[in-house]
């Protein structure tokens, strides 16, 4: 009992008979493969002779390894016959000891010739054309394949010819691109005037954030009339909007303008008049009707050339959209006027005091436009996509995190803010000392 059992794992072994049959099966497969066809024209206006042959020398052929078929064709070892060559699609005259390469079930198609000079024509040889029509090209060669990472094969000219099928696209949001002329940030030129004795404001870090929305002025070291806003030319629109000019002494060569290594010295909107920035609203205006696809961020950051912030962007174009006419027409006709800067435009409109001293001279140049014509209360900001309930002083504040060095007795603080050093100060100042 225990001699008949089989050990698990262990495959029974083939029958003799079922060995038998696979072999017979395996001969016939490798027979078929070698076998083909010869096709024969041996007379005009007569069907071809079609023999099917398997071929022991296969891939390699010879029509005199068939001495059948050569006496019966009363062939000679120096007669020629016509092969037809599926490659170039030609006839060409071989001699029955011509070796040639042959494929699988291939047909081979002859014409014999009475002499080297003198053979059968295309029609005097019946079903040559539907022989023809069988004929398949030459196949090309099969490149080498390349395996990739997840198992698949596929062709190396893949890899080598010509771009890939599929181009990456830009995510969803991804700004299309868009014509910009080139332009540069460049420094304004400002005049050199005599230092302060008092230390100077500690300047923020990041001007125009979104957490403050504007910094407070920075002092400049010197006396003089304030830097002029760096505002670019929208395109084909030459002297529609004033420009000023920058400054010729920061250009370096005849090049296009370098990136700059730090941010401008102005900040916006601190830093600029009403007219510097009215002019600056007008040619972005200008500049997203021309360009299709400018948004209000590029447009500004092209004509402030500063950074964008959507906050702070869009209330202050409020407030001065909705500002009276006639306080607005007042300080832009001021120019570049120190007491025309948008923080003494934004306090008029909001109907708080002036933080400039020489405000009594503002009323005297000025004594057309009465106190009521202006909005009192705090300007409604302008709807941008986004609510923000922040006053819009508060964004003009100094920031927490700024460090202030205490003003000398001769340079006292106004409404918070240290001003811009004035030389009628000094001057108050030696006439007190003389007495």
């Amino acid at each position: 009992m225990s001699a008949n059992v089989v050990p698990r794992g262990v495959e029974k072994l083939p029958s003799p008979e079922q060995t038998s049959n696979d072999e017979k099966q395996s001969q016939m497969e490798l027979s078929l493969k070698r076998s083909i066809t010869l096709v024969i024209w041996y007379k005009p206006a007569c069907d071809p002779i079609r023999l099917n042959h398997e071929i022991s020398t296969f891939p390699l052929f010879q029509l005199s390894h068939f001495p059948s078929v050569v006496s019966d064709l009363e062939l000679t070892p120096a007669s020629y016959v016509d092969t037809y060559n599926h490659a170039t699609g030609n006839w060409e005259q071989h001699m029955i000891t011509t070796v040639r390469a042959i494929e699988t079930d291939q047909r081979l198609l002859y014409k014999l010739r009475k002499s080297l000079l003198s053979g059968l024509l295309d029609e005097e040889c019946r079903g040559l054309a539907e022989e023809l029509a069988l004929q398949s090209k030459k196949k090309p060669p099969v490149s080498p394949t390349i395996v990739t990472q997840n198992g698949t094969k596929r062709p190396a000219t893949e890899h080598t010819e010509g771009p890939p099928t599929k181009r990456p696209y830009p995510p969803e949001g991804y700004p299309h691109p868009m014509y910009i002329p080139p332009m540069g940030y460049m420094y304004p030129q400002v005049p050199l005037g005599h230092p302060m004795s008092a230390p100077l404001v500690a300047s923020p870090s990041h001007a125009n954030s979104p957490e403050g929305e504007a910094s407070s002025p920075t002092p400049h070291p010197y006396s003089g009339p304030p830097p002029t806003p760096m505002s670019g030319q929208p395109p084909n629109s030459p002297g529609q909007y004033p420009v000023v000019s920058p400054s010729s002494a920061t250009r370096t060569g005849s090049g296009p303008f370098p990136q700059h290594p730090h941010p401008p010295l102005k900040r916006w909107p601190n830093d600029y008049t009403v007219s510097e920035i009215a002019a600056g609203f007008r040619q972005m205006d200008a500049l997203i009707a021309q360009t299709p696809n400018a948004t209000q961020r590029i447009s500004f950051e092209r004509v402030f050339g500063c950074r964008y912030v959507k906050s702070t962007v869009c209330r202050h174009r409020g407030v001065y959209r909705k500002a009276d006419t006639a306080v607005r027409s007042m300080f832009e006709n001021m120019g570049t006027d120190e007491r025309a800067v948008w923080g003494e435009f934004v306090r008029r409109v909001e109907g708080r005091p002036s933080g400039k001293q020489g405000q009594g001279e503002e009323h005297a140049l000025h004594g057309d436009l009465i106190e009521g014509s202006s909005q009192p209360g705090q300007v409604q900001q302008e709807q941008c996509g986004e609510a923000n309930t922040v006053p819009l002083m508060d964004s003009l504040v100094p920031s927490p995190h700024m460090t202030v060095s205490s003003p000398p007795p001769s340079m006292p603080h106004i409404n918070g803010h240290v001003p811009v050093y004035d030389p009628s100060l000094a001057d108050k100042d030696a006439g007190l000392s003389g007495t």
